[in-house]
């Protein structure tokens, strides 16, 4: 017995049942942590039903489709070189699998490094886009729903409803701000306004190439799985790649 009468052995006990009660929370703590990560990762992972749903099964299929998007890329670049109207569509498809095909195996310096297989959508007035970003086991999907319309002959409008990477949102002006770098630096025009308490990103071609191309892009819209675009160069502007 101690000196007030309990167990002599009462502070090894309560020592144990200390450290049991420590064991114990700890383990909890870990399994939280663990379902926590677990949450964490299944969001990051998540992918917009867009861009899953973005290449046609068939390889064959977006070969073909690839190839149509060139050529209709190619006569419309052709067709603008020209005096007079021009007007063209692009469908989701046709980009997508130009995107998919064509651009990793010909064009893959065009996009930066740990940004690839980027996919788009096409809704009334909105352009869904989203790229893969990260590399292997450590990449995530990228994504944004974009309202884009003409603000005047060659000025698109572009403005970001939503934006994320996985199921975890994304400050859209931020966004907009990195995007307007991007453009100023490939030597556009790219300008930032607010708007009804938004941004709006305004871009354009340089006022020298515009006069000395003549090109005025007076039409653009967005419907359902299709772009298009329409208009008219000047006379005496100067076409292709002169």
């Amino acid at each position: 017995m101690g000196d007030d009468g309990s167990p002599a052995h009462a502070p090894i006990a309560a020592a144990a049942a200390a450290a049991v009660r420590r064991r114990r929370l700890l383990g909890a703590g870990l399994v939280v942590l663990v379902l926590a990560l677990g949450a964490s990762a299944a969001v990051i992972r998540h992918e917009p039903d867009f861009y899953r749903a973005a290449l046609p099964a068939d390889a064959s299929r977006a070969e073909s489709l690839a190839r149509r998007m060139v050529s209709k890329a190619s006569s419309l670049h052709a067709a603008a070189g020209r005096e007079g109207t021009w007007d063209g569509v692009i469908s989701a498809d046709e980009l997508n699998a130009w995107l998919a095909t064509d651009l990793p195996r010909n064009h893959g310096r065009l996009l930066p490094r740990g940004i690839t297989a980027p996919r788009v959508a096409f809704v009334p007035r909105h352009v869904l886009l989203a790229v893969r970003t990260g590399f292997g086991p450590f990449s995530a999907v990228a994504w944004a729903d974009l309202e884009v319309r003409l603000q005047g002959v060659n000025q698109i409008g572009i403005m970001v409803h939503r934006a994320g990477i996985g199921g975890l949102p994304l400050p859209g002006d931020a966004m907009l701000r990195r995007l307007a770098g991007q453009l100023r630096e490939a030597g556009l025009v790219a300008d930032l306004r607010r708007l009804d308490g938004g941004m709006l990103l305004v871009v354009s071609p340089p006022a020298a190439y515009d006069a000395a191309r003549g090109w005025r892009l007076e039409s653009l819209a967005v419907e359902t799985d299709e772009l298009l675009v329409a208009g008219s160069t000047a006379r005496g502007a100067k076409g292709g790649d002169e």
